[in-house]
């Protein structure tokens, strides 16, 4: 299935899957209820709350993905960056240098600040479409007095 074709809702279910946890698992540990995901209330808008949670439980899910449905589900990783596995025992993890972190942090500064950026000519975009949709339906609705 088109990632564009799913909504926002879809994605975070499909995140679950991700996740490897029972849908109901997965959101009891996001503290929200599955039901407002199933049925008629997945066309149902979510909050810039619920989307935080989620993007900062899950760090590795490209907001893209979830928010507008492009790309793949998961960011690639930055470069320096070390994949997290569970440490075993007797184990120490591979240790970053600071430049290492320094750098990792400043390219997903950098990549959130193009979203950003991305997104505001987005909803620039949309505010025009509204704009000229309400204005179209007002121009349709004078001309329905007159006649």
């Amino acid at each position: 299935m088109d990632n564009l074709s799913l909504t926002v809702k879809e994605r975070i279910l499909l995140i679950a899957g991700h996740a490897k946890l029972s849908k109901m698992e997965f959101f009891k540990d996001l503290g929200m209820s599955y039901a407002n995901f199933k049925g008629e209330q997945k066309k149902s808008g979510l909050s810039s709350d619920a989307l935080l949670k989620v993007l900062s439980k899950y760090p590795e899910i490209n907001p893209s993905w979830l928010l507008l449905g492009e790309g793949e589900m998961l960011r690639p990783m930055p470069v320096g960056v070390v994949e997290n596995k569970p440490v075993v025992a007797n184990e120490s993890p591979a240790p970053i240098s600071m430049q290492e972190l320094q750098l990792a942090l400043y390219d997903t500064l950098k990549e959130l600040g193009t979203l950003i950026a991305e997104h505001a000519l987005h909803v620039q975009a949309l505010t025009k479409r509204v704009e000229l949709l309400e204005k179209k339906g007002k121009d349709s609705k004078k001309k329905k007095k007159k006649k």
